[in-house]
Order: C-alpha cells, then structure tokens, then sequence
C-alpha cells in the first residue's frame, strides 16, 4: 500500500511529503493544501503532522491544550506542543500557532477528498512516533540523530536524507503503515481527534 507522511509549517515553509512504497521513500515538497491534496491522491493513508482539531471548551474547560495531548503525557511521559481552543490560537499576537493555521487548511483539503476516494488520514507527530518505536522516552536534543537512526532500521533509503523535515516526515509515513496494519495505539477522543503512534516498544536497540 502506498502511504503518504506530512510535515506540516507555516505558509512560507510549506509542506515536506514522503511517499513510502515498499522501502522506496519519494520525498516532495508543495506550498499549499490542495498541491499536497493532488500529490497524496493515490496514497491509502496519509499521516499529518499537525492537529486534526482545535481544543473544545466542554472536554478540554481551560482552553489550552486537547486531551490526547493530556493523555499521552499521562500514559505515555511524551510531551507534545498543545493545541489550545481557535479563538486562543487567533488571539496570539506571536504567530506562534501559525503552522496549526495552515495544517487546519491541510485537513480541510483532504478530508474534502476522502469523500469520494479510500483513503484514511491520521494525525500523528514524529516525537512521538520516535519514542513509541523506541519504547522509551526520548530527548528532542538529539532529534536529527535519533530520527537518522530509526529510519536507517526502519530500512527506509530517502532521496533527501539531511532535511530534518524530510526524516520527520517519514517517521509520519511509517506512523500511516503501523495504522494500516493494525498495530498502533491511539491517544485522545472522537471530539477533539486522536492523536495515532506505532505499538510501544516495536523497535527496541
């Protein structure tokens, strides 16, 4: 199955697409939405690397972050950046949440796409699906290295190997694989979105 991983930025940054087939791992980069909606057609999953939805009021009352953020702490120690309520995000003065802005755009592109086609679409982060595969905790410090590693033992063979966003987004595309063959846990509730890594532990040193 071809699968498609999304690491997601702000609008200058845009968007880095792996396609994984097989062991082959194509790597894109596009600027807008629907360019990755045309690139992603054919993919059976595809894994984003942003919030599928804003944090709502009558789950999450303080505003500030969604519950799979809160459960994956909880459950797993992973710390992942929280998604506060729109109207929050809107009110930042710092543009810190622009990135979310433009995957909110993403989701919306594809999920107008999926109506009509047999694709599933994920949300997933590549800290977190490097700590699940590793069984452990991880320190961002050493994120470049670490993420290298997993995808040399994954036997994925990039085409762009010293992007960071490239590595992030097949860590995404491997996330779309473990969700396709069953083997993932899920973090978080129907109301707010889940957030989806690979089974704990599935690739200890």
């Amino acid at each position: 199955m071809r699968v498609a991983g999304v690491d997601v930025g702000a609008e200058k940054k845009g968007f880095h697409i792996v396609m994984l087939d097989g062991n082959s791992a194509k790597c894109f980069h596009r600027e807008t939405p629907n360019e990755v909606r045309f690139l992603c057609a054919l993919a059976g999953v595809v894994a984003i690397d942003a919030p599928c939805s804003w944090a709502c009021p009558r789950v999450s009352p303080t505003g500030r972050s969604r519950q799979a953020e809160r459960d994956l702490k909880t459950h797993r120690g992973i710390q992942s950046f929280y998604t506060p309520t729109r109207a929050r995000a809107l009110a930042n003065q710092k543009q810190h949440y622009d990135w979310m802005f433009n995957g909110e755009s993403l989701w919306r592109a594809l999920r107008a796409q999926v109506r009509n086609r047999p694709m599933r679409l994920i949300e997933t982060f590549p800290h977190g699906i490097a700590c699940a595969l590793r069984g452990q905790v991880l320190s961002a410090k050493d994120k470049r290295h670490d993420r290298r590693h997993l995808i040399q033992r994954l036997g994925y063979e990039l085409d762009q190997p010293t992007s960071i966003d490239y590595l992030d987004a097949t860590l995404c595309a491997h996330a779309a694989i473990c969700f396709a063959q069953g083997k993932f846990e899920e973090f978080g509730d129907a109301t707010e979105g889940c957030i989806v890594l690979p089974t704990w532990g599935a690739l200890p040193d």
